[in-house]
């Protein structure tokens, strides 16, 4: 039933990675038009800095252990070939 309301959904490019990832959606209902709901923005405490930034670190070490894995395997199977 809420499907009769919806005109169009605009779904846009994300920017960022991680816990830092943002996306911008906008809704526009019928006979209303985009409705732009407000949002107060989130204020970190510096432990909850501290542990992003950690979560981050780890999370950027973990995908360079991945990337140096894969290209190690990558030459296995071309030698393979």
């Amino acid at each position: 039933m809420i499907n009769e309301f919806v005109e169009k959904i605009l779904v846009h490019q994300a920017e960022g990675k991680g816990a830092s990832r943002t996306q911008e959606v906008e809704i526009f209902f019928n006979f209303v038009g985009k409705v732009e709901i407000p949002h107060e923005e989130i204020i970190l405490t510096e432990e909850e800095r501290i542990a992003l930034a950690e979560q981050e670190w780890r999370r950027a070490k973990k995908a360079e252990y991945n990337r140096r894995y894969m290209g190690k395997k990558r030459r296995q199977w071309k030698k393979q070939r």
